[in-house]
């Protein structure tokens, strides 16, 4: 399928990098890391429009930051991001829902976290959170919904949303703050939510 890209552009001003990414219809893979010794802010924003989208993201070092967007149907994203600023946000639309899920896989470890995800059509997302300030706002809405989700240690939070059929929810907070906010809609509903310190 390979990779299409109409824009893909670095911008470096002094120690601050950024990649700016736009995919139609295809795979992105974005690796953005802060050099040992050298102060570095991380962004990378991603917009694909178009089915059987991926995206690959993965970030080293300090600012960190993330945003992807993906529009069609049967698109997934695999993102990592350690150490220190983190965020996250993704937002999956699915024009003409298929049988396949959009997915989201998405590790943080370190520092402020955070993931914001909003996901529309038949959707599941995977998402770890482990050190610090953690959070994660989710809000799925369609049919298949599914979320895993882990916080460990320090201040967690989580709050989630969900609407249409199965909704699935398992949810493990283990260590320091807790808190969480769910609602669901629909049919099948389920929760399964461990908070342990």
């Amino acid at each position: 399928m390979g990779i299409k890209l109409t824009m893909a552009t670095t911008l470096r001003t002094g120690n601050l990098r950024r990649t700016f990414l736009t995919a139609f219809g295809t795979s992105a893979i974005v690796m953005t890391t802060a050099a040992v010794g050298i102060a570095q802010e991380n962004t990378a924003l991603i917009e694909q429009v178009g089915d059987t989208s991926t995206v690959t993201l993965g970030q080293t070092g300090t600012g960190n930051d993330g945003k992807i967007s993906q529009t069609g149907n049967s698109f997934s994203v695999e993102a990592a991001q350690q150490g220190e600023g983190n965020r996250l946000e993704i937002t999956q639309t699915d024009d003409s829902p298929s049988d396949t899920a959009a997915s989201v896989t998405s590790t943080q470890e370190g520092a402020e976290n955070s993931i914001t995800l909003e996901q529309s059509g038949r959707s599941e997302a995977l998402l770890a959170q482990t050190g610090d300030r953690n959070s994660a706002t989710v809000t799925q809405a369609g049919m298949g919904n599914a979320l895993s989700l882990e916080q460990g240690g320090n201040d967690n939070a989580f709050t989630l949303g969900q609407s249409g059929e199965s909704n699935i929810v398992q949810a493990i907070q283990a260590g320091s703050g807790h808190a969480a906010t769910i609602g669901q809609e629909g049919a099948g509903n389920t929760i399964s939510l461990n908070q342990a310190d």
